[in-house]
């Protein structure tokens, strides 16, 4: 029965992780317009084996809006060349404009990783809840 259990859990977890894949999958493709920003900000959000992280946040103005934006994903601090002030053009999402994405970041690629890892959730998950359910149904 704690098989079953563990089976159910892992499933249903795996289930959720690949909505908030699909999820933020969507929220990439859907970062299509260039807006000019400054970067107010460049909040270190931790330190890891490979440095700091940083989550850039910036000013700028879309449907004659300024919005106070802040970055979509933490950033290595090795791997941004920018620094506060800076002025440069940024994507946003039109549904969420408050949220922006640098181009220069490789946006194809965190959009592939993003579908590849839901599609591998959600396949795991529902094989998972299946043998879970045929344990069940042979006990």
């Amino acid at each position: 029965m704690v098989t079953i259990a563990v089976f159910v859990l892992i499933g249903g977890y795996l289930l959720f992780n690949a909505f908030s894949c699909f999820s933020k999958y969507k929220r990439y493709a859907g970062m299509n317009r260039i807006c000019e920003a400054t970067i107010t900000e460049l909040k270190i959000f931790g330190e890891g084996r490979m440095g700091a992280a940083v989550i850039p946040k910036a000013l700028y103005t879309y449907n004659n809006m300024a919005y106070s934006g802040t970055h979509y994903l933490t950033i290595p601090a090795f791997d941004l060349n920018i620094k506060e002030g800076s002025v440069l053009k940024v994507l946003i999402d039109p549904s969420r404009p408050e949220i922006f994405i640098l181009p220069s970041l490789d946006i194809d690629r965190y959009k592939r990783n993003s579908r590849n890892l839901a599609l591998s959730s959600l396949v795991t998950g529902i094989i998972l809840i299946v043998v879970a359910v045929l344990l069940y149904k042979n006990r």
